[in-house]
């Protein structure tokens, strides 16, 4: 018997991201599912970023647009976070690059005790230079020693439980920048780390808009 497909919920924090959002909305619509959502935080942007979205939201139902009050990313996130309608939480970041098959593909290693997922990604700066790979390990040992290295566990290629990230306490404000890193150490608590050895995402190395 077949296990039903589970939703996602992909959130994605934005804040003067007019440069890039166009092209994040079409790596989200086409990682999206029939049963999926995708839920861009706008953390009080002052260009276009809001509008852009409200836009295409009206064209593209799966879209929901909330709005922050420029508290931080970890703000936004635990607000999104918590207006999400499933249970597995897939965190996008607007100025990064996106594969179709993303989810498709970390959706293959969702079981009851897997906690979050993670993935290969590639280094690329401001024009989509190439700067070299990152591979992450793949079993829930090794996943859990890499967390030494922040750098194995790419904060916006993880795929995480919501039941599991409010047992562990959510996004602390209180440990930015590195508020990613202290989540994981503690969703280690309440199940398993993995990892999907393939390339599914392009993490840009510019300035931050976050």
């Amino acid at each position: 018997m077949t296990t039903p497909k589970e939703g996602i919920s992909i959130v994605v924090p934005v804040k003067n991201a007019e440069k890039f959002i166009l092209r994040s909305l079409r790596d989200t619509i086409a990682n999206a599912d029939y049963i999926d959502e995708i839920i861009y935080v706008d953390d009080n942007s002052t260009d276009n970023t809001y509008s852009i979205i409200k836009s295409a939201s009206k064209e593209f139902p799966v879209i929901r647009l909330l709005k922050n009050n420029g508290e931080g990313i970890a703000d936004a996130l635990n607000f999104a976070i918590s207006q999400a309608k499933n249970n597995w939480i897939a965190r996008f970041d607007v100025d990064d690059i996106y594969p179709k098959e993303r989810l498709l593909e970390q959706r293959q290693l969702l079981k009851s005790e897997v906690v979050a997922v993670f993935c290969d990604y590639e280094l690329i700066g401001e024009k989509n230079i190439k700067l070299g790979k990152i591979l992450s390990p793949i079993f829930c040992p090794a996943v859990l020693l890499s967390l030494i290295n922040s750098q194995r566990t790419p904060h916006p290629g993880a795929l995480f439980s919501k039941s599991a990230f409010y047992l562990a306490g959510g996004y602390l404000k209180k440990d930015f920048p590195a508020e990613d890193l202290s989540l994981w150490f503690r969703l280690s608590k309440f199940g398993e780390l993995v990892s999907i050895p393939k390339i599914l995402l392009k993490d840009r190395k510019s300035t931050r808009l976050n």
